[in-house]
């Protein structure tokens, strides 16, 4: 998920709601270097300043999210200059009117600050 969007067919009903999680990779190197931590810190309000945009499409109609990187369910981890999530639950919620095949696409824009090495949005249907 990075300049071009990754994108998935799903069958829903109407009244479904699709939800989404987060897992990625960052590079910190482009962070400066401070002694304490900090540097994972800034990291961190980095990707939560990182925008997941969302499009959901049928032959009919059209819907979009977009929100931050910044959620609950978070499992975090630092090695070297990496930071690393999974489970980062973000508040977009896309809600489905009409009942059928779907377009689902997603895609981040990121932060500056850093450089993301991978990233993958889970979307789970909510009836």
């Amino acid at each position: 998920m990075n300049a071009s969007a990754a994108a998935l067919d799903v069958d829903v009903a109407a009244g479904d709601k699709l939800r989404f999680t987060v897992d990625c990779e960052v590079d910190m190197n482009g962070l400066e270097n401070v002694a304490g931590g900090h540097r994972g810190h800034l990291a961190v309000e980095a990707v939560q300043r990182s925008q997941l945009s969302i499009t959901v499409k049928n032959p009919t109609s059209l819907a979009t999210a977009r929100c931050p990187l910044k959620g609950n369910g978070i499992t975090e981890g630092k090695s070297g200059s990496r930071l690393y999530y999974k489970g980062l639950v973000v508040s977009c919620e896309v809600p489905i009117a009409q009942a059928g095949k779907h377009a689902v696409s997603a895609s981040v824009v990121w932060d500056p600050a850093i450089k993301p090495l991978s990233a993958k949005a889970v979307v789970r249907r909510v009836r």
